[in-house]
């Protein structure tokens, strides 16, 4: 038979439950404040793809624009997470019947397969950082040779916009490695 609470005791619990709300209710904004900022990036990256003249660009911006907008849509709890199965270095692969579904973007897109192996959430924050990075570097050379030419000045610009926002995606490709790495 077990003992009844003592009054004590329930109030503690009760303590426990009111510190529990007030941490959910903090977890709320903060999550209507990423929902907020991965909505603008997301318009940012949509405005930034009308003015690209080169196709290849804009669909390049549009795609990040669509990430962008699943951030924003995660964020705000109007679309369930993906459950990473397991992480890409272990070596295990999904029962059948999940392979196909688990590896799906808004089932269109077959991009988080890499050798067969569904990719775990730690190997894609890497993998973003390292991409990231490198279209950072590659738009920043850009940037420099446009800017030489004073024909290109408008072309410039554009270009220093683009990597002001690729610099962007790099420092949230970075804190979403950290976030990763400390769970």
């Amino acid at each position: 038979m077990r003992p009844v609470p003592t009054l004590d005791e329930l109030r503690e619990l009760q303590t426990i439950a009111q510190g529990c709300a007030k941490h959910a209710a903090l977890a709320r904004q903060e999550m209507a404040r990423y929902a907020d900022h991965y909505r603008l990036q997301a318009e940012e990256y949509e405005r930034q793809a009308a003015r690209a003249r080169l196709p290849e660009l804009r669909a390049s911006l549009l795609r990040i624009a669509a990430s962008h907008a699943r951030l924003a849509q995660l964020a705000a709890g109007r679309e369930a997470p993906r459950q990473w199965l397991f992480d890409v270095t272990d070596g295990t692969k999904p029962p059948a019947d999940e392979q196909e579904d688990a590896t799906s973007i808004g089932g269109t897109e077959k991009g988080l397969m890499k050798g067969g192996l569904i990719e775990g959430s730690l190997a894609q924050a890497r993998r973003h950082v390292t991409a990231a990075e490198r279209m950072v570097a590659k738009q920043g050379a850009l940037v420099a040779r446009l800017s030489e030419d004073p024909r290109y000045a408008v072309l410039a610009a554009e270009a220093r916009e683009v990597l002001g926002t690729l610099k962007q995606t790099l420092a949230l490709s970075r804190d979403h490695l950290e976030i990763e790495l400390s769970k």
